[in-house]
């Protein structure tokens, strides 16, 4: 049996207390929420963090002239200056058979893989919960930095715990909110809510379960079980830790994203920011500030200095989705930077270098897209250096199994205990799915919450099946060939504009295909 490690409070030589190191830690200082408080005028609220780590445990002076916490091995019977005349001890362990016994405390936790999201969808950054925890404040030296002037230097940490995630206010003046109330430490559940400042952060962690064809990200692409999708994966681990950017590419609702976790994830990059960026959801006039970030003052409404989505993900990754959908000059913006590797906010005057690996996603066809000048190429082969090709559901029926369990158990978990039929498990196998996991997960969704019993069943399933194939859009008509343009050219009596709108298409793909190739005829016009 393991022995508990102790720690000793001293005053002056002379034993006052003892403490139990628990496996989330111990808090040193003043404040009335900390594990061993000293009652010492001008003692800070939190002066040290005592944890378990790497088999031993270390002590992090949380308030040192230098401005930086610093982080030390502590020795058995070595004595550790607190405030004032007080010092802790690390008390030595019983002795069994001549030798010391291990005493360092574990932390099993029962959720999956948690994180710390910050801030809100538009902004999202993604931070992995390791062993050792995360100290959040406004420090340089702090793990997870945040942008926030009514954050102190040292806010907090955060550590997994046997039931979940514990917080720990570290001295800050503003204090942190856990759903709504002001704690010291408390113990968080998945989808807990902290308000630092004016900073909202989430725990993300779901309850520990049996994994679902070996992959753990609780995304579209949770399940792996095909040799395509497996093949994917592995190329993904292989990728990870390189530093050039990556394209993946899929039919939308294949899993994407879930490719870019692995990425992130598999890597050095795991405790660095994810940061997911929608980028055909960002307008032009927006471009910049959100990118790239702005100074104070830059505009009407800039109150504070905001950093970009560049900064934000720091040494960690940038997902850029539907990065197709980037219109003409985002996209020379985004070249140039990725040229560069630096940024300059708006109103800023200096440049700021960028290390974050970007990764983008796209369902189109980008070679098309710049051969008929929708896409710059040299874009296409910066972000093209490594690709990804995810397949799609039909070409890998081997996961529709797993798919199925898993988004059953995920409706479970909001609509009460759910099972699904070996018939309506054979329906849904039969479907051809063109909207992929995400069409399947939205009708075991659906199907779910009308079951009235606990077992969904093909009655169940079909009128979705048949509502989903009445709502899938109509297949695209085949782009134009240079006959109909040219003809339809030469109907307009050579006025581009209205060719392009008779067309629906940009009157500058429109101008590009037809300026090599135009017979003689009628005179390009732009009217």
């Amino acid at each position: 049996m393991l022995h508990e490690c102790h720690l000793e409070l001293l005053r002056g030589g002379a034993r006052l207390a003892s403490y139990p190191l628990t496996p989330f830690g111990l808090t040193a200082g003043s404040a009335r929420g900390c594990d061993i408080r000293v009652p010492e005028d001008g003692c800070p609220p939190v002066t040290l963090l005592i944890r378990a780590r790497r088999g031993t445990v270390t002590s992090s002076r949380l308030h040192s002239p230098t401005g930086r916490t610093r982080e030390a091995h502590l020795p058995y019977g070595a004595p550790l200056h607190l405030w004032g005349p007080y010092t802790l001890r690390r008390a030595e362990p019983t002795l069994r058979e001549g030798r010391r016994e291990p005493v360092v405390p574990s932390a099993p936790s029962t959720m999956d893989d948690p994180h710390i999201i910050v801030g809100s969808v538009a902004s999202e950054r993604r931070f992995k919960l390791s062993a050792r925890g995360l100290t959040i404040g406004r420090g340089e030296d702090c793990d997870v930095r945040l942008m926030d002037r009514y954050v102190a230097d040292k806010h907090c940490w955060l550590v997994r715990a046997p039931m979940g995630v514990v917080v720990r206010d570290l001295g800050s003046r503003g204090g942190v909110w856990a759903n709504g109330v002001r704690v010291d430490s408390a113990l968080l559940a998945h989808g807990a809510h902290l308000r630092l400042g004016r900073t909202d952060l989430y725990i993300d962690g779901r309850p520990s379960g049996p994994k679902l064809g070996g992959a753990g990200d609780p995304s579209l692409g949770q399940v792996v079980r095909s040799p395509a999708l497996t093949r994917v994966k592995q190329l993904a681990h292989r990728y990870a830790d390189l530093p050039w950017p990556v394209l993946v590419r899929g039919e939308s609702g294949v899993g994407k994203e879930a490719v870019a976790t692995w990425l992130h994830q598999g890597g050095s990059r795991a405790c660095q920011p994810f940061v997911r960026v929608n980028a055909g959801g960002i307008s032009d006039s927006l471009m910049d500030a959100q990118l790239f970030g702005y100074q104070r003052g830059a505009f009407t409404g800039a109150e504070r200095d905001h950093p970009g989505f560049f900064e934000q993900a720091a040494d960690g990754t940038l997902f850029l989705d539907e990065v197709g959908e980037l219109s003409p000059s985002a996209q020379v913006r985004l070249l140039r930077v990725l040229e560069s590797q630096k940024v300059r906010r708006v109103g800023g005057e200096r440049e700021v270098a960028v290390q974050a690996r970007i990764v983008c996603a796209t369902h189109r066809d980008l070679e098309t897209m710049v051969r008929d000048g929708d896409f710059r190429a040299d874009l296409y082969f910066r972000l093209s250096q490594l690709e990804l090709h995810v397949p799609p559901l039909r070409q890998r029926p081997d996961d529709l199994d797993g798919l199925i369990d898993h988004f059953v158990a995920l409706a479970a978990e909001h609509v009460g205990e759910r099972r699904i039929s070996r018939a309506a498990r054979a329906k849904l196998c039969a479907a051809a799915w063109p909207g992929n996991a995400r069409e399947l997960r939205n009708v075991i969704r659906a199907a779910a919450a009308a079951c009235p019993a606990t077992v969904i069943d093909t009655p169940d399933i079909e009128p979705l099946l048949r509502r989903a194939e009445k709502r899938r859009p109509p297949q695209r008509a085949p782009k134009w060939d240079q006959g109909h343009l040219q003809a339809a050219f030469r109907a307009n009596d050579g006025n581009m504009a209205r060719t392009a709108r008779e067309l629906g298409m940009p009157r500058s793909t429109l101008r590009d295909r037809l300026r090599s190739r135009v017979e003689p005829g009628p005179r390009i016009t732009d009217r």
